[in-house]
């Protein structure tokens, strides 16, 4: 699959995630879109790998549960880049 290029600013992109996860974990995971979020999350973060390492590299953390990476997914649809 082809790894597309991204170009955000990735301070405003974590500060958003952040906000994300947060609004998740506040209301215990149960929000309109969580699943079809996770779901496709995994196609995502396949095809776009520059991207998503960078987010880690920069957060200084994996995606390592499901809620983060609806919170990445969530963060792209917000700052309209999925």
């Amino acid at each position: 699959m082809e790894n597309k290029i991204i170009n955000i600013n990735i301070k405003a992109f974590l500060e958003k995630f952040n906000e994300e996860y947060g609004f998740l974990y506040d209301n215990y995971d149960q929000v309109a879109g969580y699943t079809e979020a996770l779901e496709a999350g995994d196609s995502f973060i396949e095809s776009h790998l520059d991207f998503v390492k960078e987010f880690n590299n920069y957060r200084g953390d994996i995606l390592s549960s499901d809620r983060e990476v609806v919170a990445f997914m969530f963060t792209l649809e917000s700052m309209e880049v999925a």
